[in-house]
Formats: C-alpha cells, structure tokens, sequence
C-alpha cells in the first residue's frame, strides 16, 4: 500500500495518503485513544519540471532530485534551453568531442558521480533515466553533502528511452524547467 503512494516526505500527497491509510488500519483492528502529534519541519517541495522537446512542442515531466546539502535543483525562470546530448556514464572519454557546453545531459543512472563531469564541462543540467541499473547505493551517490549547484532530474524510463532513440537520429534542442523550493510543512 505505501509503495504506491508516491513521495511519503511531509509536504507531499503521499504523506497524508499514508497517515491516513495508518488511521483507518488502526480504526479496523479497534485501537482507541490514538492521538495525533503535530510539528513543523522545512522540506524540498518539488513544484514542477519538464524538458520540452522543441522541435516537436512536446512537453514531457521531469522531477528534481533531493537537494545537494541545501542546493535544490531549480532552473531559472522559463529554465534553461540547449541541445539534448547522451553522456552515458558520464566519463571524460564518453564526452570527448561531444557538445557538452550548454548542454543538457541524459545520463545513466548507474554512472556514480560521474555527474559531475559534465557540469565542470559547462552543461546546464543533468537528466537521469533508468537504464535497468537503478540501485539504492547508485541513488545515494547522486546527493552530496555540500551545496554544489548542479541540477539533477530524473525521467521515467519510457520516456528516457524515447530520447535516447531520438538523439541518436537527430539534433535536439530542448528546454528544461525546474522549481523546487524549501517549504515549511506539518
């Protein structure tokens, strides 16, 4: 039940679709006196990303990774435009003679911090899609500690297979938003 709620971090649907769920479970096996405690704690809030396939005028969903220690991935307003280039695992060998200045990158998820290549070579923002590889370790590693600037997105898998298939038999220029703010939430 809770896998299928989405986010479950406070701020987001899934989190009150979760508490409640736990309420009525605790109504059906006849708990009583059960109390709710409630506070506030600041969180990322994600209000939206897209790539925008320009040459097509299609729109397709984007969603920001967990900040980099308090650097969340937001774009400036009306986002960033560039063409779409594959990095694959992001090493320097794999974008050699490629575009990578004032690109947007489609990337492995399984390329560790290889990530951050790309952005020292001037990309503008990072799309991650699953390439089958998609681990807890490999997920752990896309965050770090300090607040490093580089924009990360992720892509569902159908739709990162799409551009992978596109790129490779023509030019794409795109444009990429990102709005992900700091809230305070109960």
């Amino acid at each position: 039940a809770f896998s299928s709620l989405g986010s479950r971090v406070p701020g987001y649907l899934g989190n009150r679709e979760a508490y409640e769920y736990v309420k009525e479970q605790f109504e059906k096996i006849g708990l009583q006196d059960v109390t709710v405690e409630e506070f506030k704690t600041t969180v990322p809030i994600d209000k939206g990303a897209s790539l925008q396939l320009i040459k097509f005028g299609e729109e397709i969903s984007l969603y920001g990774l967990w900040p980099n220690h308090v650097q969340v991935p937001s774009l400036p307003k009306g986002g960033v435009t560039g063409r779409l280039i594959y990095g694959g695992k992001g090493s320097f060998k794999e974008l050699s003679g490629k575009p990578v200045d004032g690109s947007i990158v489609l990337m492995d998820f399984d390329c560790g911090q290889n990530y951050l290549n790309p952005r020292m070579l001037g990309a503008q923002a990072i799309v991650f899609y699953d390439n089958g590889r998609v681990t807890q370790g490999q997920a752990k590693g896309k965050f770090l500690q300090v607040p490093v600037d580089v924009p990360r997105l992720w892509i569902k898998k159908p739709d990162g297979d799409r551009l992978l298939r596109l790129i490779g038999t023509e030019d794409l220029e795109v444009t990429v938003t990102s709005n992900m703010d700091w809230e305070e939430v109960p």
